[in-house]
């Protein structure tokens, strides 16, 4: 909706039923595999020493250079390469406000991740005008917002204390 006020073509959405149920059972095992890494082993010790937001950024940034390789196999030039940096840190700078909100929840962040691909390679149609420039921003101002929400009481996990 916000590309097409923007004024950019969208083709009609056509989710193929057997696709998007494939890309749900493909993604969740990727992203709980690369969550087992980064939320449940990586994010509590960085939690600890670098405070909430130190380690989202931390990991998102580390997270985007794991990804970068295949986002410049893609062939994206400087800018794109800029705007999947913010997007992919914004992203799990939300999914370590999540964790936090979620008293160490995995879960969670297996969830999101899911989310986050399976949106990518459908959007609209197999993925093809997704706008990293658009999620960025909105990811940004979300990561914002979700600062300001309440935080709980933290429950350490894995006996690490608070």
């Amino acid at each position: 909706m916000l590309q097409r006020k923007l004024g950019q073509t969208l083709p009609p959405a056509e989710p193929i039923w057997p696709a998007v149920i494939f890309y749900i059972a493909v993604y969740v095992l990727a992203a709980a595999a690369e969550e087992v890494g980064w939320t449940g082993y990586a994010l509590e010790p960085l939690r600890q020493r670098y405070g909430l937001l130190g380690a989202g950024l931390l990991l998102g940034a580390v997270w985007w250079l794991w990804h970068a390789l295949p986002f410049l196999m893609m062939g994206h030039g400087p800018a794109l390469m800029f705007w999947t940096a913010v997007g992919t840190v914004a992203h799990r700078v939300l999914m370590t406000l999540l964790y936090d909100r979620t008293n160490g929840g995995v879960p969670s962040a297996v969830i999101y991740h899911t989310m986050i691909n399976v949106t990518y390679s459908l959007y609209p149609v197999q993925g093809s005008h997704y706008d990293y420039r658009i999620v960025g921003v909105l990811l940004v101002l979300l990561c914002s917002l979700g600062a300001l929400l309440p935080r709980q009481n933290h429950v350490p996990v894995r006996g690490v204390p608070s």
